[in-house]
């Protein structure tokens, strides 16, 4: 119907760099709660695109990745694709590790197997692509147990 294209050209809007949505976190925080599977895709997916971006303000986005992982109703893909995004800023820069672990840990913990193999899965590879995390890692996973290989 016509809530579709209305959707939509939101979503476009806040796109947009120049719209006064664009920067605003909690208008964003407040979106990915949306019961409406193409906003949330489409807002994870502008998410994926602004980590790619030249002096990205990590910060910023993890307030949004926390909400997109701490969302109890459906989302598993936003999740996954969340737990990639958060793992990925780490590996740009570990000082972001002492924000970002806590919410992979939180993942790490979920009654949800997917979210539990991604988020778990996301940090054996920052543990493999940052050695120097390991500490970090397991002071949030203590119960984690690492096959030496």
């Amino acid at each position: 119907g016509l809530l579709e294209p209305m959707r939509a050209a939101a979503i476009t809007w806040l796109e947009d760099s120049s719209s006064h949505g664009h920067d605003d976190a909690v208008l964003w925080s407040r979106l990915i709660e949306t019961p409406f599977d193409d906003v949330r895709l489409r807002l994870v997916d502008c998410l994926q695109h602004r980590t790619t971006l030249p002096d990205v303000d990590v910060n910023s986005l993890s307030h949004l990745w926390c909400s997109v992982l701490l969302g109890v109703h459906r989302g598993g893909r936003m999740k996954l694709k969340a737990m990639q995004q958060i793992q990925a800023a780490i590996l740009r820069d570990s000082r972001h590790a002492t924000k970002l672990l806590p919410v992979l840990s939180v993942a790490a913990r979920s009654l949800r197997a997917p979210e539990r193999r991604g988020a778990i899965a996301a940090m054996a590879s920052l543990k493999n692509g940052n050695p120097e995390l390991e500490a970090a890692i397991r002071s949030h996973l203590p119960e984690l147990q690492w096959a030496d290989c």
